[in-house]
């Protein structure tokens, strides 16, 4: 954990493109651009981890960069690197080292097809959880007072920083639920992953145990800590930044399954917070 917290900056400075974005839509009577924008968040972050450059979906508002020339150039421009001790080691520099069965290293092909596995395995499926936390939360007004309540008592000169994020149980425990109720749980119980609130310290390891979000032994995904820091400290900041109101709460949400389950029909209204 402490290597994906050391990528904290590089998530942060993503993340104020985004908020620079909600910020000039706040207070619209209907608000269609904040998922696609969420989405676009997630791959501009695995393209600064990735490749040191943002993949500039943010920026332009859509997915027409170049993505494959841009991951060309830096795979180019990286092995020119090669030799410098001191420069920032990042995944791609992982990738290059590959080696094919025979010990020689891997092809360029190889190399793209890495970088293209870790954003479509790790962008999107950020995002769809993401939208698990954030679906049913915003349908209970309760638990969701209770989160901004809990987030804004942990909040620092900073912002909200990592420490800070691991502090807040009710953050963490919606985090949790999220990734288990969707699709698959009938009752949304975030309060169930905190001791005391119905669940003992006991039954809460026994969950953690039982809790396939991320698989099992060695199929566990190996960017399973990188998620939770991405989507509790996303969930996080939005929170304490804005008041979210869910547009037709009542409307059913369509649910679309192809390799992931993601949620459709979901409006929201965005209304920025003076928490500073």
């Amino acid at each position: 954990m402490s290597s994906v917290v050391s990528m904290e900056q590089e998530v942060q400075t993503v993340m104020r493109s985004l908020w620079e974005r909600f910020d000039k839509i706040c207070g619209n009577s209907r608000d269609d651009q904040s998922k696609p924008r969420v989405s676009y968040f997630t791959y501009d972050v695995f393209g600064t981890l990735c490749l040191r450059q943002t993949t500039g979906f943010l920026r332009i508002a859509n997915y027409v960069q170049p993505f494959q020339k841009l991951s060309v150039d830096k795979i180019f421009s990286h092995m020119k690197e090669s030799s410098r001790e001191s420069k920032k080691h990042d995944m791609l520099d992982h990738f290059l080292a590959m080696k094919d069965p025979e010990g020689k290293p891997a092809f360029i092909s190889a190399i793209m097809a890495e970088i293209g596995n870790v954003l479509a395995a790790g962008a999107d499926t950020i995002f769809v959880a993401m939208t698990a936390v954030l679906g049913p939360l915003l349908r209970d007004s309760v638990r969701y007072r209770r989160l901004q309540a809990e987030l804004d008592g942990a909040m620092n000169d900073r912002g909200l920083a990592n420490e800070p994020v691991k502090d807040v149980p009710f953050l963490k425990a919606c985090v949790k639920q999220g990734s288990r109720f969707h699709p698959n749980a009938d009752e949304w119980k975030p309060e169930r992953w905190i001791p005391g609130e119905g669940s003992s310290e006991e039954d809460i390891k026994l969950m953690d145990k039982h809790l396939a979000t991320y698989c099992y032994g060695s199929r566990t995904c190996i960017g399973r800590n990188l998620a939770t820091f991405e989507v509790s400290k996303f969930v996080g900041e939005f929170l304490t930044r804005y008041d979210v109101e869910l547009i037709g709460p009542k409307c059913p949400w369509t649910i679309k399954s192809l390799w992931l389950t993601e949620l459709g029909n979901m409006m929201i209204r965005l209304k920025k917070r003076r928490y500073e």
